[in-house]
């Protein structure tokens, strides 16, 4: 989705993996998304590995502790070298037992190890002409669940984990359904470590909203969120291409303007600065940057750049914060709610919000269960007019692939929908967002260790 909002897990990381008596079906996650690995280290814990050439051939090998799995990218195949079995595949699954975990060592080609605890199976592959290697790990959906919700909700409340872990289920199912089947492990999904991750209450809210997931017309819904909208959620339409969906519009948000920690930032950075970022993408130098188009929740929609050349290019509000949080860090701009103006050599922002400000909130979804409202009703709330449904019984039908629209809004898609957006009480939210605003007076939440959900 995403986010840059995944937390800092301080709770104690179980030691095994969760179970229960009616086992959930297993979804498929890209595992190291943003690296590029030249070798893998698998090591087994309690019980063996199975080594297959791919999942429909025979067994190659069974590993057990103290042995170990080592691949590596060979000439044109994986080199796999497992005890005393060395071979050499275009592929190979590692499968573990039924609530078995192994560990996996990564190394990339900065030198860098990393390391992380899974379980299900991996399918590690490489490409014969690009040699990258990439590793599948097919793991229980439920287990996915409570391991995502660890990450990206570290908020202490029951059910705004339990709507989380509705979220994560419906976004995971989604994406089985269309492209390949799969969803990276990284910011452009969900947030995914493993299972040394899961905690009790992640656990908890996973094994208590078992199977059910959000649908719109019988199909599972886009399940996107954030970490705040900043007082006002976005429609899908303004911050990326696309028709606007029902379900995520523009609307008021007294629940994270009370409770989100991000209602008031700012952020400096200098003239030099922001202008050397932005040239290597018109090819050219840059003069200014102001405030282009705004939507109608008061969103920057697009930012003028003025170039050295003498010409102004309009650029996607969203693409341009995610620059600048990629440059400057991601507590830099946090959101497109902002306001900018030159200040000597300095841009300055203030804004409110974290993230892209689509679907859920995860600090008004907090803010909500703090004052008592269940899951269904946090869900209700931020995705309007869905339902709750078990995955084994929405349908079938094909679902456009929405990862193929993300990309920014731009002008031209905004002068389609020029329609105000009326609030819940039928008035329209101003076009923009004051300068000064003042803090919320209500009292806030314990400020979370977060920089990321569903970006």
């Amino acid at each position: 989705m995403h986010k840059l909002l995944y937390a800092t897990v301080t709770a104690v990381a179980l030691l095994t993996v969760p179970t229960s008596s009616a086992q959930s079906e297993s979804v498929k996650v890209r595992l190291f998304a943003g690296t590029n690995p030249t070798g893998v280290t698998i090591i087994p814990e309690s019980s063996p590995l199975t080594l297959l050439a791919d999942r429909d051939h025979e067994p190659l090998a069974s590993i057990s502790p103290p042995d170990s799995v080592l691949i590596a990218r060979g000439p044109i195949d994986l080199r796999t070298v497992a005890g005393s079995l060395q071979i050499n595949l275009p592929e190979l699954v590692v499968r573990s037992e039924p609530g078995g975990a192994f560990l996996v060592q990564v190394r990339d080609d900065a030198g860098r190890t990393t390391e992380r605890r899974f379980s299900g199976q991996l399918h590690i592959s490489t490409d014969a002409q690009s040699r990258r290697i990439t590793i599948l790990n097919e793991v229980d959906r439920e287990t996915y669940v409570a391991a995502v919700v660890a990450k990206e909700y570290d908020l202490d409340d029951g059910e705004g984990a339990r709507a989380m872990a509705i979220v994560a289920r419906t976004f995971i199912s989604r994406a089985a359904r269309e492209g390949d089947g799969t969803a990276s492990d990284g910011l452009a999904a969900q947030v995914f470590r493993g299972v040394d991750v899961i905690t009790e209450a992640s656990r908890e809210a996973a094994e208590s909203t078992r199977g059910l997931i959000l649908t719109y017309d019988n199909a599972p819904i886009v399940a996107v969120y954030s970490a705040s909208n900043g007082g006002h959620s976005a429609s899908n339409a303004d911050v990326w291409s696309g028709e606007p969906l029902p379900y995520l519009r523009a609307r008021r948000d007294r629940y994270d303007r009370a409770a989100s920690p991000h209602s008031n930032w700012s952020f400096e950075a200098s003239v030099t600065d922001v202008h050397e970022l932005l040239a290597p993408k018109f090819g050219t130098g840059v003069e200014k940057v102001t405030v282009g188009e705004r939507s109608s929740d008061g969103r920057v929609g697009t930012v003028d750049i003025r170039t050295t050349d003498g010409g102004t290019e309009p650029m996607n509000g969203n693409e341009f914060r995610m620059l600048v949080s990629r440059k400057f860090g991601a507590t830099s701009l946090r959101s497109t709610r902002f306001e900018m103006k030159r200040r000597g050599d300095n841009y300055e922002f203030k804004g409110s919000g974290f993230g892209h400000g689509v679907g859920l909130s995860q600090w008004g979804a907090h803010e909500m269960a703090k004052r008592g409202y269940n899951h269904q009703e946090i869900l209700s709330h931020y995705y309007p007019g869905t339902e709750l449904t078990a995955v084994e019984s929405a349908g079938e039908r094909p679902i456009p692939a929405f990862a193929e629209n993300l990309r920014p809004a731009t002008a031209e898609d905004r002068e389609e929908r020029s329609e105000p957006i009326a609030t819940a009480d039928g008035t329209l939210e101003p076009r923009l967002i004051g300068w000064t605003r003042a803090a919320s007076e209500a009292p806030r939440a314990p400020r979370a260790k977060r920089n990321r959900p569903g970006w």
